[in-house]
């Protein structure tokens, strides 16, 4: 029966690496209304953690990998346990910074929209990263699908906000 749990488990994880590109696609225009600006020129500190950001989608996508992993061979975890709450508090203290600088007064009103973007894209990718801590903390093996699926979700999210950024900024 396990099996075919596991079986329901990998045919879904494919169809939602292929389907969430058309749903996130839907939050493109929200977020391009958002932030809404065309200008290249922004503040070098806000260049700096819009590069910080910039792997995280790839860097979330293997440890999805490594997550999945760990839940069809039934590993120890705890190793990815730890990484994804290290990785949550460095998203944490990105995502501090980046509300006191939308916050500052002294920055244009087109680098607020931008470091409001990138707040958003890491609020995304903080909520992919803690889907894959309770998929993995959890025993239920439906709960885990949801998890998973919600992992996947929030990283497509995080990217295409992202890319709405990059675009606008024109980088």
């Amino acid at each position: 029966m396990s099996k075919n749990i596991y079986r329901n488990i990998s045919t879904m994880l494919v169809c939602l690496l292929i389907l969430p590109v058309k749903p996130a696609y839907a939050f493109y225009s929200v977020n391009n209304a958002y932030i809404n600006s065309s200008s290249p020129d922004f503040s070098t500190e806000l260049s700096g953690y819009f590069k910080k950001i910039q792997p995280i989608y790839n860097e979330l996508y293997y440890l999805g990998e490594s997550v999945y992993s760990a839940l069809i061979k039934k590993q120890n975890a705890e190793n990815l346990i730890n990484q994804i709450d290290y990785e949550i508090a460095n998203l944490n203290s990105i995502r501090e910074n980046l509300f006191m600088l939308s916050n500052n007064t002294n920055i244009s009103s087109t680098e607020q929209g931008i470091a409001l973007g990138i707040l958003i894209t890491t609020g995304y990718y903080k909520l992919a990263y803690q889907s894959l801590r309770i998929a993995l903390t959890t025993k239920d093996s439906a709960m885990q699908i949801k998890y998973l699926e919600d992992f996947f979700r929030y990283n497509t999210l995080g990217s295409t906000t992202l890319n709405s950024i990059e675009k606008n900024i024109n980088l």
